[in-house]
């Protein structure tokens, strides 16, 4: 079959924006079963000339999104369906695996729901063969009775699944807009039960974590290395996208390393974790492998505030998190929420004092956002506290729910209060110390992207 996939992308801003690898994942895995796959990144595209191509001579149609991006992914499908309103057309990602009515609703043919390797192959099969798909588990299906069909079971040994096909994305086109990492992932699955994730990440992933062997991680940053160490100046620098890397465990990356040296590969990496997840012993040996930067959802300063997330963390394991960090010369990133329903003044002052305190290397301050999907979402529109004087955007400087004891002013003080907070912290960092001053050049000319968006959200 004629597959052509697409990826909506952010017209607004591509600056820093890195690989969708999930719909780069199904690509890979329909090409193994001998599919003629097409790409189409939208992002940059200022006709849409080679939608309406693909739409005459496609015999299927993919997109792929998530909740901020499903406005746009709509408009696509309306053009498809315009010009040819028979081809085939289903929708992947976070969207239609929290909401698949909406995107049936909206026109969508099939709507994948959870991990989609197996579930696109079994689709494809069945549209190639004439068959039926409506009893394809992960499924739903448009009719005048939507078919919504119980969820697949979890990949087992992600081992199976090929490298996402990287070829199909304008890595070249990327890095000139800000880019400066390829992203990559060991693990699914996250076992936590923050508020503001589930269940919508159980569903995508579920809620244990799966991991790939440190050996066939090591074979694709090989593979990486071997077709885009042009991109690089130095070492190839990665990003790995899963949500706590630091689950894979000391053994794991005691091999890790071991593997890569087997293979002679030289290579800078960063990665999200918990401050509950990191100790001193994993540190070193994730260093040793190549860790130069990490990130911790540290989410705010009040424990109050953290134990109504349903964080399962303290504010104690923050602090020693980043003093390990510190000690072994890794640069940290925290990112914080401001604006949960029961929060005061007070509570920012916390989150304040805590920034002070741990001076990571670099922040993001985001608007805390009820995503449809998770418990954070049905707790407020139980509540009607829900609003719709914005859409849903961690950078709106303007919350979507009714705050009892916050107002948006309050919101943007301390967003301006906690940024110029770290860039004094940063100054008196690296501006009093040659050494430190060399090193933070030699980072950021690695990174203009987090630069261009740092200044961008900070601003």
């Amino acid at each position: 079959m004629k597959v052509t996939l697409i990826y909506p992308g952010f017209k607004e801003d591509a600056s820093g924006l890195s690989e969708p690898l999930g719909i780069l994942y199904i690509a890979s895995v329909l090409r193994k079963n001998n599919h003629d796959v097409s790409f189409i990144d939208m992002t940059f595209r200022k006709d849409h000339q080679e939608l309406e191509k693909s739409a005459k001579t496609s015999d299927i149609i993919g997109i792929s999104c998530t909740s901020l991006l499903f406005d746009r992914t709509k408009d696509i499908l309306k053009k498809i369906k315009t010009i040819n309103p028979d081809v085939p057309c289903f929708l992947g990602g976070s969207h239609g695996t929290t909401d698949p009515k909406s995107a049936l609703e909206a026109g969508f043919d099939y709507v994948i729901i959870g991990e989609g390797e197996d579930t696109i192959q079994k689709l494809t099969k069945a549209l190639e063969s004439r068959q039926s798909p409506d009893s394809i588990e992960g499924l739903a299906i448009k009719a005048e009775n939507p078919i919504i069909n119980p969820k697949r079971s979890f990949t087992k040994n992600l081992d199976e699944i090929p490298f996402p096909a990287r070829d199909l994305w304008d890595y070249k086109k990327y890095f000139e807009t800000g880019t400066t990492e390829l992203g990559i992932i060991a693990t699914r699955g996250c076992p936590y039960n923050c508020l503001y994730c589930k269940p919508m990440v159980d569903k995508l992933f579920g809620n244990k974590a799966r991991k790939r062997s440190a050996k066939n991680v090591a074979e694709e940053i090989q593979s990486i290395e071997k077709n885009y160490s042009h991109l690089f100046k130095g070492k190839i620098r990665l990003w790995f996208k899963d949500d706590t890397l630091t689950l894979c465990g000391v053994e794991w990356f005691r091999e890790f390393k071991e593997h890569l040296q087997s293979r002679n590969i030289k290579v800078e990496w960063g990665c999200h974790t918990r401050v509950d997840n990191v100790n001193y012993e994993l540190l070193k040996l994730m260093k040793e492998s190549g860790l130069t930067h990490i990130s911790f959802g540290v989410e705010s300063g009040s424990q109050k505030i953290l134990n109504y997330y349903r964080k399962g963390t303290t504010i104690e394991q923050a602090v020693k998190a980043f003093q390990y960090c510190k000690d072994l010369k890794i640069q940290t990133f925290a990112y914080f929420m401001i604006g949960a329903p029961i929060e005061t003044r007070e509570d920012l002052e916390m989150t304040y004092n805590l920034i002070k305190k741990i001076k990571p290397d670099g922040l993001d301050v985001y608007t805390t956002m009820p995503y449809p999907g998770n418990d954070l979402y049905e707790q407020v529109k139980e509540n009607n506290l829900v609003t719709s004087k914005e859409k849903i955007d961690y950078w709106s400087k303007h919350s979507m729910m009714k705050l009892q004891f916050l107002t948006d002013q309050d919101l943007e003080e301390y967003r301006r209060k906690i940024y110029k907070l770290n860039n004094k912290q940063l100054i008196m960092k690296y501006l009093t110390s040659f050494e430190n001053f060399k090193k933070l050049l030699k980072y950021l000319v690695n990174r203009p992207g987090f630069v261009i968006n740092y200044l961008r959200r900070a601003l």
